[in-house]
């Protein structure tokens, strides 16, 4: 007789589907359909409105486009044995982040400025959650929300890049639930919403608000980019750096140990991360000129052509003071790749808040400024042993500082009444505006950091004192990819880190890690360690060393009884 196939048993999936179907019952009861807008006939035949709907959402797919070029960035920079781990991660992420910036996050940052007579604050919004808590939600608003969601989804990839190949995706999960549901939110109220204390939207005579125009902010160098940055960079000093990435204090290595560890831990594919940064290039015209569509710009299509204009000179410039750079440092002998992918997105950043603020040939210079001062974050960071893998802090946090105070210091009379419709005599310092904006913009870069620091550092403390951030040191050894998804993203890769791997632990001029164990994968059992013991081999090889003496050594030829084989 035919066999029966046996019935999955899966208390936890029988669980979250009766979960979901009890949400959606709920809902449904809580919140009825919305009723139809008698007026949607006359809106969409407006044809300024149409035409601004299809433009903003042009620009939101680009938006959303950039989350390949992060992919791509990311999964280049990375070691190949955690790519699948860091692609799976990232897509879970932006579906995660967009279902919590619907649920709670849309209402936090905009709720109640499409109902008038809705109770509303400077610090938080209190309706529209999951767009529907305050009645029926305006069919004009569809295409906002679906910009603010793309960006929600940017700022919370940005902090993926600091935290790469090592941490658990239950931990990171929570941390994305928290950031995009709340941490983000919160500030985008403060700084775009119409009752906000920095926002220049905020009708003044109904709430306070921060300086004659509040922060000048049009797409997002601190609202998106600051905050990412920020968050990524705690996120990075919480999980201490990846394993072997750096030196022990005690130990002074050699030229050619830097060189191979640079090796180990440097992009395993500048083909991808170069087409990564080619694909957030192409995305950021999006991310700039689309705010067109959504404020009250005169002349928003002229204005579009110009913020393009700036935003493209503002990477070449930066990519220009990376190859400079690059090449100087090394007097002559080379150019740092890294550097220069690094450069561009850094003037793009530093030039997001002032796209449609200041001429072009200022927009070069922010742009080049702000590679500079990417370029050094990057070697302070180095210096201070963070790991910040894909330079998140670097790029996107210093970058969303200088952009928002190079506002206050180039924003024209006449850019400010084009883009936000403003007439005001406090502009940027540099066109005799004054004090006033720069100072704004000071207070704001200073806030939004603070906020951004205190609540990500409590969420990923938790998170690492409950031990659900960072996996196990013997499955970052062996790769996330192998752990979690059984099988490595590419083969041949994998083949080559183990070689590059294999590499290091034999280098003539020494040990290059001070503690080598057999991982799991091997007959020999691996000893008990934990992250306050010496960091272990980054790679499964067998070799057994002695343990390092007190005083500081210089591994090399001359040095070894440090070898056992």
């Amino acid at each position: 007789q035919p066999q029966t196939a046996p019935v999955p048993n899966n208390p936890m999936l029988a669980t979250a589907s009766f979960l979901f179907a009890l949400f959606g019952v709920g809902w449904a009861q809580f919140y009825p359909p919305s009723p139809v807008n008698p007026n949607e006939g006359v809106l969409w035949s407006n044809l300024e409105l149409r035409v601004r709907t299809d433009w903003g959402l042009v620009c939101a797919f680009l938006v959303f486009l950039m989350q390949v070029g992060f992919v791509l960035r990311e999964s280049g920079n990375v070691r190949s044995k955690h790519i699948a781990n860091l692609a799976w991660k990232n897509v879970a992420a932006a579906a995660i982040a967009t279902i919590f910036f619907w649920f709670l996050g849309w209402g936090f940052a905009f709720g109640g400025d499409a109902f008038p007579g809705q109770e509303r604050n400077g610090f938080i919004g209190s309706c529209e959650y999951g767009l529907q808590s305050c009645g029926g939600f305006p069919v004009e608003l569809y295409p906002k929300f679906f910009f603010q969601c793309m960006l929600a989804l940017l700022a919370t990839i940005i902090v993926a890049g600091g935290i790469a190949g090592r941490a658990l995706s239950v931990g990171y999960f929570v941390f994305v639930i928290l950031f995009s549901g709340f941490i983000y939110p919160v500030v985008v109220h403060w700084c775009w919403s119409g009752a906000g204390w920095l926002s220049p939207f905020t009708n003044k005579h109904e709430f306070d608000r921060l300086g004659t125009n509040g922060l000048l902010d049009y797409a997002g160098s601190g609202v998106v980019h600051l905050v990412g940055g920020t968050a990524a960079l705690v996120g990075a000093i919480v999980l201490g750096p990846r394993q072997g990435r750096f030196a022990p204090k005690r130990i002074v290595e050699n030229e050619i140990q830097k060189d191979m560890r640079r090796l180990a831990f440097g992009a395993h594919n500048k083909m991808a991360a170069s087409a990564g940064v080619f694909i957030l290039w192409f995305g950021w015209f999006g991310l700039n000129a689309g705010n067109t569509a959504l404020m009250p710009s005169v002349g928003g299509a002229m204005l579009s052509g110009r913020i393009v204009v700036v935003t493209l000179l503002a990477a070449a410039g930066g990519g220009f003071i990376g190859i400079l750079l690059s090449f100087v440092l090394s007097a002559g002998k080379k150019i740092d790749l890294e550097m220069s992918l690094n450069s561009v997105l850094a003037g793009l950043v530093s030039i997001t808040a002032g796209c449609a603020l200041v001429d072009p040939w200022a927009g070069m210079v922010i742009g080049a400024i702000g590679a500079l001062l990417c370029c050094l974050t990057m070697k302070i960071l180095q210096v201070a042993k963070i790991d910040d893998v894909l330079s998140a802090f670097p790029i996107h946090g210093m970058g969303g500082i200088w952009g928002l105070l190079a506002v206050g210091l180039w924003t024209t009379e006449g850019n400010l009444a084009r883009a936000y419709n403003i007439t005001s005599k406090k502009y940027g310092l540099f066109y005799d505006g004054g004090w006033e904006q720069l100072g704004v913009q000071v207070v704001a870069a200073l806030v939004i950091f603070g906020w951004t620091a205190v609540l990500s550092g409590l969420v990923f403390g938790i998170l690492k004192a409950i031990k659900v951030l960072r996996p196990k040191p013997e499955h970052e050894v062996i790769g996330l990819d192998e752990i979690v998804h059984e099988v490595p993203a590419h083969e041949l890769t994998s083949i080559v880190d183990e070689l590059i791997d294999e590499r290091l632990a034999r280098l003539k001029g020494g040990p290059l890690f001070h503690s080598y164990y057999p991982p799991p994968s091997h007959t020999a059992p691996a000893p008990s360690i934990s992250y306050a013991t010496p960091m272990p081999v980054e790679v499964p090889s067998a070799v057994l060393l002695a343990h390092a003496p007190s005083t500081p050594q210089v591994y090399s030829s001359a040095n070894p009884e440090f070898f056992v084989m």
